[in-house]
């Protein structure tokens, strides 16, 4: 049954979830190139001015970016205009300066001046600005962590061991002293930090499953099956678990691909592999992830988090599907549910409730433990256990009360 059910299945779910990789991926690009600039296309001029520079780059890039930083706003501004007083470029400054055409053809000029490590003096500010998002962290690195451990050793003596900061405290420098603070290579981690972000932010993939599922059991209920099925020695209840989880089986495979997707993009803007084995502070937006993990531990946490957040989303769409008298009333609830989850996990600013709604564990590294019984918990954890006690339970409740839920199957 389960697998007659896979197999009937899993082309759908394949096909659906390329396109919907192959459509976020478009619109994501598409997005870009109305932007102010085009990573994909700075990272190449990244990675060579990193390797033409590595004896003096640590010394050269912080005025290197100031350096193109004041031309920008030199530019920006208008400051070597003369045609400007001093109350039109102080207008300028507070956006009250309209400019004409002529304005913009001269700013547009100066834009596209030969810079001196770039085409146009533009995208040399732009070049130093992703290039010090890319490698400030991991020069920061120790000086972060060691300020974290200086804070926790003051906070033993500061609290007593029976309160929640002195657990927390405790906990928090046990990990700290783990962190590799030796890794100094300039391995560009762009792909990373990139995809990273956006596989965590995603939740296409989460509303693709509930609506590929929302049919599964009200589609059999509306066409008698289920009441067929419930004269047979099988039974509602085992069929009905079955069920459950050849679609467990379905989701387990499109986000297989879905994953392998992200993986190979990020890749891509991966030359060195060896970076997978860094410490994850060395992450633009993560230096203060005090964890001990490396950047591959992280991306398996983060997938791993993802997937039992999706296979969440599966179990509830199943449920509905399986309580509702019909398919419309299964897409409604199961649309209700999606809109829901997408309004709230945008809205709410608690780090660790917002994780738990979109399976991001991204929005909590900032706050990595979570107060439970004034008991410092590692919010991973917090959100693994989030996950499967919930399919547990349904999957719990569909083997011993679908004859009741589906009252016979009518």
């Amino acid at each position: 049954m389960i697998l007659l059910c896979y197999r009937k299945n899993i082309l759908k779910f394949l096909f659906a979830t390329i396109i919907l990789f192959l459509l976020t991926d478009i619109q994501q690009k598409s997005r870009e190139k109305y932007e102010t600039y085009n990573e994909y296309d700075l990272y190449n001029y990244a990675y060579s001015y990193v390797n033409e520079n590595s004896d003096n780059f640590y010394e050269k890039a912080h005025s290197d970016k100031q350096k193109y930083f004041n031309k920008r706003v030199a530019i920006e501004f208008m400051e070597n205009r003369q045609e400007l007083d001093e109350e039109d470029r102080f207008a300028l400054l507070m956006g009250e300066y309209r400019l004409t055409l002529s304005d913009v053809v001269w700013i547009n000029t100066q834009y596209n001046k030969q810079g001196d490590i770039s085409p146009t003096v533009y995208y040399d500010n732009v070049l130093m600005d992703m290039i010090i998002e890319e490698y400030q962290p991991r020069w920061n690195l120790t000086n972060i962590v060691q300020n974290e451990i200086t804070l926790d050793h003051r906070n033993l003596r500061r609290y007593n061991p029976s309160e929640y900061n002195y657990k927390l405290s405790e906990i928090r420098l046990k990990a700290a002293s783990k962190i590799d603070l030796y890794y100094n290579k300039t391995s560009p981690s762009f792909g990373i930090t990139f995809y990273l972000s956006r596989f965590e932010n995603d939740l296409f993939m989460p509303i693709l499953i509930a609506l590929l599922c929302f049919s599964i059991f009200s589609k059999l209920r509306e066409n008698g099956y289920l009441k067929y099925i419930a004269t047979l020695k099988i039974g509602i209840n085992r069929f009905a678990i079955k069920q459950y989880f050849a679609g467990f089986l379905l989701t387990l495979s499109a986000f297989a691909i879905y994953v392998t997707g992200y993986l190979i993009y990020a890749n891509t803007y991966l030359p060195d592999l060896t970076i997978l084995s860094a410490p994850i502070q060395i992450i633009n937006g993560y230096q203060e992830f005090v964890y001990p993990l490396t950047i591959g531990g992280y991306i398996l946490l983060s997938v791993n988090i993802k997937l039992l957040f999706t296979l969440f989303i599966y179990s509830i769409t199943s449920i509905i599907s399986l309580v509702s008298k019909n398919s419309i009333i299964s897409f409604a609830l199961n649309l209700l549910l999606l809109l829901s989850l997408w309004s709230v996990s945008t809205t709410i600013n608690d780090g660790a409730f917002k994780g738990i709604l979109s399976g991001n564990l991204g929005v909590i590294s900032a706050e990595q433990y979570v107060n439970i019984f004034d008991i410092p918990v590692y919010s991973p954890v917090v959100l693994i256990i989030a996950y499967i006690l919930p399919i547990g339970i349904i999957a719990m409740a569909m083997y011993l009360f679908s004859r009741k839920i589906c009252n016979s199957g009518n």
